[in-house]
């Protein structure tokens, strides 16, 4: 196994000073995968059946702990109800993004990364330079099953879950199996008192019911719009969330504490109100 050093100096001259160029590509039993190189930055690219890419990661290797796409940062609007998390979920690895910058600014957390799809995981060590440790720990599994077994308590879960939109998947990619009462009854039983769960949606319309159903599992979702993207970005939490001049104070508290390259308060003021069931059928909540 390479170290982080030796990635590095392996990967430098990849796509320097020229246009995305494609560095990898397979077809895994769930997704057509390409990853593009354009200087010292690596992009994660999931190829619809018409053959549109779609960017999952974008990860600068001589940055990693950068968030570099903007619905990444909103993800760590949890901090608002957890700010010291021991052990996180994170549901859906990618390139590993948020890992690096959990592992950055969060030492003593220790993360258990659940990805479905092996190819996927093989594709985040060798080119985005996500290695398993003692704090990281990677599990190639089905998220619905990983839960039935107990493997908390999580202080804080991160569901960012995406395949090609398909059968099984709402219009966004988020498979549905992984958006019911069932599934979010399990989730909440492998969390620890004042837990949080952040959810990376991509607006459709039955978005509605999906935050109706984070409501009745959790408590009084937060929800935020992600300028300049389709992303809509759920902060629930075991309880009810402060108000709103509590949340103001705690992210003046973590912009204080931490040079993340963001500013919580500026995030926080991109809070909305939920939005408006449309007066259509409710699609199927699950492929089972």
């Amino acid at each position: 196994m390479l170290s982080r050093r030796q990635f590095l100096a392996s990967t430098a001259l990849l796509g320097a000073g020229c246009s995305p160029r494609l560095v990898h590509e397979e077809r895994s039993a769930f997704s057509h995968i390409r990853v593009r190189a354009d200087g010292s930055i690596r992009s994660l690219m999931f190829i619809t059946g018409t053959g549109r890419e779609i960017t999952q990661t974008r990860l600068d290797l001589q940055a990693p702990h950068e968030l570099l796409s903007p619905y990444t940062r909103y993800m760590f609007l949890s901090q608002l109800l957890v700010s010291d998390p021991r052990r996180v979920l994170l549901v859906g690895l990618g390139g590993g993004a948020m890992v690096h910058f959990l592992a950055r600014y969060y030492p003593r957390t220790i993360v258990d990364a659940v990805e479905i799809d092996p190819a996927i995981v093989r594709v985040a060590g060798s080119h985005f330079g996500v290695v398993a440790s003692a704090r990281l720990h990677i599990h190639t599994a089905d998220i619905y099953e990983f839960v039935r077994d107990d493997h908390g308590p999580y202080d804080t879960v991160y569901m960012d879950a995406f395949l090609p939109p398909a059968t099984g998947t709402d219009p966004g990619g988020a498979p549905l199996r992984v958006k019911t009462t069932a599934f979010y009854r399990h989730l909440r039983q492998r969390l620890a008192p004042n837990a949080a769960v952040t959810f990376n949606a991509i607006d459709h319309p039955y978005l509605a019911q999906d935050i109706e159903t984070i409501d009745a599992a959790f408590s009084h979702p937060l929800v935020f719009d992600v300028p300049g993207t389709r992303n809509r970005v759920i902060v629930a939490g075991t309880a009810p969330p402060p108000d709103r001049a509590t949340l103001g104070s705690r992210a003046a508290s973590l912009d204080a504490a931490l040079d993340v390259g963001f500013e919580f308060a500026e995030l926080l003021s991109h809070q909305a109100a939920p939005p408006t069931r449309p007066a259509v059928h409710d699609p199927p909540r699950s492929i089972r």
